[in-house]
C-alpha cells in the first residue's frame, strides 16, 4: 500500500502510544522481582491504562494477539494475587511468554494483511490465557509435588508414574489446543487409576487427593468454558471473514462435544 502523510502521522501517532506501553511493561517487570506488593498492582494498573491507550489507538482487528494475552493476564494477577499462591508465577509466565512478541512488534500496512491465514489455535490460545487454566494446572502440578514429597509412596512404578504425569504437565499445559485437551484428559484418565488403585489405600494421603479432586473440578469448569468461548469465537470470524464458503460449524461442534472422562464416575 503507498504511503502518504495520513498514513505516516497515524503510524508516528500509534508508536508514540506504543513507546509509552514499552516504557510502563519494562518498569513492571523490574518492579514485579521486589517485594512490595502494592508497588506491584499499581505498576500493574498503569500498564493497564497504556495498554487501554494503545488498543483504542487502532481497530480491535488490528490487535495483535499479545495484547489480549497480556491484559488478560495482568487483571488476572490483580484480581487473584492475594488469594492464589501460584498467581505471580502464572503472571510471570504470561510475561516471559509475550516480552519476544512486544519486543519484534512493528506497525505497519500491508495489502499482504488482507490475505491473513484464519489462525484457529490463535482463538483457542487467546481464551486460554484470559482464563485460569494456566493457574489451576501449576496448581495440579504442585499438589502432584505434594504426593512425590510426601515419603509415603513405597512403590517405584507408582512414584515414577506420578513424575511422569507432572513433567507432562508442564510441557504441555501451555501448547496448543490439542496439547492442553490431551494433558487435561491425561491427567484426569490417571489421577482416576491411580487413586482408585493405589493413592486412595493411603490414609495420610486423603488431604491432598481432595485438594486434587477439587483442582479437577474447577479444570472442567474452566475448560468447558474456555472452549465455548473459541467455539463462538471461531463461528463468528469465519461468517465474518469467509462468509462464501458456506461454513457449516462441524469443527466448532467438534470443539465443543470432544468427551472427558469423569473423574467422579
Amino acid at each position: 500500500m503507498p504511503k502518504n502523510e495520513s498514513v505516516d502521522f497515524f503510524l508516528r501517532f500509534l508508536n508514540e502510544r506504543f513507546d509509552v506501553f514499552k516504557r510502563s511493561f519494562e518498569n513492571l517487570k523490574e518492579i514485579l522481582v521486589q517485594n512490595n506488593a502494592d508497588n506491584k498492582i499499581a505498576a500493574c494498573k498503569e500498564t493497564l491504562q497504556t495498554i487501554v491507550s494503545l488498543k483504542e489507538a487502532m481497530s480491535s482487528s488490528d490487535h495483535p494477539k499479545w495484547i489480549g494475552h497480556i491484559e488478560g493476564a495482568t487483571r488476572k494477577f490483580i484480581e487473584r494475587h492475594r488469594h492464589y499462591a501460584d498467581a505471580g508465577k502464572t503472571f510471570i509466565n504470561a510475561i516471559i511468554a509475550c516480552s519476544p512478541y512486544i519486543q519484534n512488534q512493528k506497525w505497519e500496512f500491508s495489502e499482504s494483511q488482507e490475505y491473513a491465514p484464519v489462525d484457529f489455535d490463535g482463538y483457542f490460545q487467546k481464551f486460554y490465557d484470559e482464563s485460569r487454566l494456566p493457574e489451576l494446572f501449576d496448581e495440579l502440578v504442585s499438589h502432584l509435588q505434594v504426593l512425590i514429597e510426601s515419603g509415603q509412596i513405597d512403590s517405584i512404578h507408582v512414584f515414577t508414574q506420578l513424575q511422569k504425569l507432572t513433567n507432562t504437565i508442564r510441557h504441555n499445559a501451555r501448547g496448543s489446543y490439542f496439547s492442553v485437551h490431551a494433558t487435561f484428559d491425561f491427567a484426569i484418565t490417571f489421577l482416576k487409576n491411580l487413586a482408585l488403585e493405589y493413592l486412595e489405600k493411603i490414609p495420610v494421603l486423603a488431604e491432598t487427593l481432595r485438594a486434587i479432586q477439587k483442582t479437577i473440578d474447577e479444570l472442567k469448569s474452566e475448560f468447558a468454558t474456555v472452549q465455548q468461548k473459541t467455539r463462538d469465537d471461531v463461528i463468528d470470524k469465519l461468517k465474518t471473514d469467509l462468509p462464501l464458503l458456506g461454513y457449516t460449524p462441524e469443527g466448532a461442534r467438534l470443539i465443543e462435544n470432544t468427551p472427558s472422562i469423569d473423574f467422579n464416575a
